[in-house]
């Protein structure tokens, strides 16, 4: 998980953080980044789309890391 993590984009790691750490909403995260709560969400999806690539493509993922692949 944390060696998929790495691998992710920059954008990707902090879309990320903001939905499952920071617990915002997508309205409040959109604000952070300057976007729209829209442009966030597909953010989001796409950054969820890629770590679970990568980490369909390295070790099969535990339970944290399904946690974070699911749609909310």
């Amino acid at each position: 998980m944390v060696a998929a993590w790495h691998r992710l984009r920059p954008l990707d790691q902090e879309v990320l953080a903001l939905a499952i750490w920071e617990e915002l909403h997508s309205s409040k995260a959109g604000q952070v980044l300057g976007i729209s709560s829209a442009a966030y969400r597909l953010r989001l999806h796409r950054a969820r789309k890629s770590l679970r690539r990568m980490l369909d493509a390295s070790a099969s993922p535990n339970s944290f890391a399904e946690f974070l692949m699911t749609e909310s």
